[in-house]
């Protein structure tokens, strides 16, 4: 039988001490073992050490993220429990046995938890306790090397502002930059934020003080005719900490992000002037500021914004320089400062010299049906019409007029019928042609006496008239 140190048999608990094999109560016995308990158990207490931490040193744990340190039993001894609760880093944490004597305690990081530096030693606690009651020696502390740093507080961003802030229109090329202020220094940090469906990158020169990031208008972009304010910026700290979504809201600016369109640019395919007419010229901003400006060069280049050519409205004819093919190119402008694509439209300039005329004064006397001779000259032989049109050409009879100039002039009736050849459709050459006009000077001066009358020419070629007047000397009418 066993006997116990007070003469009881059996193996007794509590204390330790030594344990007999012997007699009766109070009898003497034989010394088998000296059992040493902790905790009032029966036999010797389990040895256990932390054999791994997830994630390992070189990270950093953020808010929600899970800590699992590895317990690992000697002798891969199984059954154990935790004695008391144990805890990482100041917080109560679960623990779980695996299996084959490897044991789990789970820390959960939680906001404002303590942070610690992945350099840092971090803080535990832990007991466990075999089946018989012996509870192993506590573990306060996983060495720096071995567990991750804790970053325990999300970032806060305190303002986002911009360069913005007064009125007006930005155009393609222009910028806004951001910059977003944490509410304490956040080095390492990534934020993340867009602007007019563009995705901003950010950056800090300043050691995480302050994070900026540049907005540029871009061909596409949405056009904004009221100030769009930046909004849903994240910062997340080195750990991963994503701060709450942050909102601007000093921006005065719109945005003009498309060109205009020119519509239509057009002149004739031939002129025989050098300046020539410009038949249209017309375009469109849908959306955006509206045309303001229009611009024609010969070069083709595309002028700069505050080019001293633009003009409005547009122009309505152009001057060239030179004869031959010529061609026009064409932009315009909006309010905001988009310049449009290049048109273009081409023209073959022949320069028309303007006809010319000389004109024979008749006999000295004359009556009834007066024919007066003239010759029309013209360098490219166009043909040539003596019609006649608010006394600007044509062919015209005085009978006030001092030597030919002023008085009042009044268009001659023609006698129709061979030989007068009628007002249009007139022959010219370089060198002259000759043509008839027979004057019914009855009809327009019914019976007269009048020795100072005068007969004019001018002819035109489809485009110009002549420059002068060909008028003869004074001449008599007797009828």
């Amino acid at each position: 039988v066993f006997g116990g140190s007070d003469g009881t048999n059996g193996l007794g608990g509590g204390g330790g001490g030594y344990r007999y094999w012997g007699g009766p109560r109070g009898g003497s016995g034989v010394v088998i073992v000296k059992y040493p308990t902790v905790g009032g158990g029966i036999g010797t207490a389990p040895t256990y050490s932390v054999t791994s931490v997830s994630p390992a040193s070189g990270n950093t744990a953020k808010v929600g993220d899970s800590v699992v340190v590895t317990i690992t039993a000697d002798s891969l001894e199984t059954g154990l429990t935790a004695s008391g609760t144990p805890t990482v880093n100041g917080v109560n944490s679960s623990f779980t046995e695996i299996g084959s004597g490897v044991y789990h305690i789970t820390y959960v990081v939680v906001e404002d938890d303590t942070d610690v530096l992945d350099a840092n030693a971090l803080a535990i606690s832990i007991k466990l306790k075999d089946t018989a009651g012996n509870i192993g020696t506590e573990i306060t502390t996983i060495a720096s090397g071995t567990a991750p740093g804790i970053d325990a507080h999300t970032p806060v961003i305190s303002t986002i502002t911009s360069d913005a802030t007064a009125s007006g229109v930005l155009n393609i090329g222009q910028t806004i930059i951001f910059t977003a202020t944490p509410a304490s220094t956040e080095d390492g940090a990534l934020v993340v934020g867009s602007y007019n469906g563009q995705v901003l990158s950010w950056s800090t020169a300043d050691s995480g003080v302050t994070y900026t990031a540049t907005y540029i208008v871009t061909q596409g972009d949405t056009d904004q005719n009221s100030a769009l304010q930046i909004s849903g910026v994240i910062l997340s700290d080195a750990a991963g900490n994503p701060s709450a979504a942050k909102a601007g809201t000093d921006i005065a600016k719109t945005i003009d992000a498309n060109v205009p369109v020119i519509t239509a640019f057009t002149m004739p395919a031939t002129a025989n002037f050098f300046t020539v007419s410009i038949s249209s010229f017309t375009g469109t901003d849908t959306g955006g500021s509206g045309v303001a400006y229009y611009l024609v060069n010969e070069t083709g280049t595309t002028p700069l914004v505050g080019d001293a050519g633009w003009e409005t409205p547009a122009p309505t004819s152009h001057t060239f320089s030179g004869e031959g093919l010529n061609t026009l190119y064409a932009w315009i402008k909006d309010t905001a400062g988009n310049i449009s694509s290049r048109s273009s439209a081409s023209v073959t300039i022949t320069l028309n010299t303007a006809p010319s005329a000389t004109i024979t004064t008749p006999g000295t006397w004359n009556k009834g049906d007066v024919t007066i001779n003239y010759n029309i000259i013209d360098a490219e032989s166009n043909t040539i019409n003596i019609s006649q049109v608010d006394h600007d050409r044509g062919i015209e009879y005085s009978v006030n007029s001092t030597n030919g100039v002023n008085g009042t002039w009044v268009d001659a009736t023609e006698k129709t019928g061979s030989p007068s050849e009628g007002l249009t459709g007139l022959t010219s050459s370089p060198t002259g042609a000759d043509h008839v006009f027979v004057w019914a000077s009855a009809t327009d001066l019914g019976t007269t006496e009048d020795s100072t009358v005068y007969i004019r020419v001018r002819p035109n070629d489809g485009t110009v008239n002549a420059d002068a007047w060909a008028t003869t000397t004074a001449f008599g009418i007797d009828n």
